[in-house]
């Protein structure tokens, strides 16, 4: 029973030091060296990084996904992959004439917006998360 009261003592005066010594050495940024905003800017560069790397994978694998730049449901979807996917989409619509591409007919792609994962040979219809695209294409985030 002494045993266990001295190990508790112990395990508290260790805790209680090692608070004092991180409270001691805080700075504005952070605790010491550890910052919380280098740490978040780093996890974000990281995913921002992995999501580049993903949607030169979707390119490489002839990925595209056709829509409007007029329509709510595009507009969606180019929200949720950011401007770094640009290069992945296609407007159907024709400015000028408010008509259909001819792309877009010879794709016999009607709704937007429309992906295509020429890998697996499948077109869906509708908007899609980044897991979702992932699950239809042979590449990762």
């Amino acid at each position: 029973m002494r045993k266990k009261i001295i190990l508790k003592i112990f395990i508290f005066f260790l805790v209680s030091v090692s608070l004092l010594i991180l409270l001691d050495t805080q700075t504005e940024e952070g605790f010491g060296d550890f910052s919380f905003a280098a740490l978040y800017q780093r996890e974000n560069v990281n995913r921002k990084e992995d999501l580049k790397y993903f949607y030169l994978c979707l390119k490489e694998e002839g990925v595209k996904f056709y829509g409007s730049d007029k329509d709510d449901s595009t507009k969606l979807q180019k929200n949720i992959l950011g401007n770094e996917a640009d290069f992945l989409y296609f407007n159907c619509i024709e400015s000028e004439k408010e008509e259909l591409s001819f792309q877009c007919q010879a794709k016999k792609i009607k709704n937007f917006p429309t992906w295509n994962f020429p890998k697996k040979g499948e077109k869906v219809r509708g908007v899609l998360t980044i897991k979702e695209i992932e699950n239809f294409s042979s590449c990762s985030f």
